[in-house]
């Protein structure tokens, strides 16, 4: 997430599983235990390796965390190994860390999204 400034509005990221509601349903969701996560990935270019992390997927109590972590390992696990050296080492860190649920970001994109729509309550949250 960006760091905040004044009298300039967060530039959000494409959100997964938040479509359709508001900011408030957001928050109440929150409250009731859903978490903010995204998915660390590699990808591999001969001699070039990059990490990576998805988009931020809103993940409610009771569901599953490798449905969201998916897309993420299999493309760490397709494209991250062909970089040397760093392909294969990175690509097990990644696989690794979205197996184990991936990384919550649901304090600061909470804060941004407050930020964001602070004087738009009743508006969906965007997810593009």
């Amino acid at each position: 997430m960006t760091p905040p400034q004044p009298g300039v509005a967060p530039k959000l990221p494409k959100i997964h599983g938040a479509g359709g509601m508001t900011i408030a349903a957001v928050r109440a969701a929150v409250s009731g235990g859903a978490r903010f996560l995204v998915f660390p990935y590699c990808e591999s270019w001969l001699i070039v390796s990059f990490r990576r992390v998805s988009d931020p997927v809103l993940v409610k109590p009771g569901e599953s965390t490798l449905r969201a972590a998916g897309v993420p390992i299999l493309h760490s696990l397709l494209f991250g190994w062909w970089g040397f050296p760093w392909g294969p080492i990175w690509t097990v860190m990644t696989v690794s860390r979205s197996l184990r649920g991936g990384i919550d970001v649901t304090g600061p994109l909470m804060a941004d999204l407050e930020d964001a729509y602070a004087d738009r309550q009743l508006e969906p949250i965007s997810t593009k």
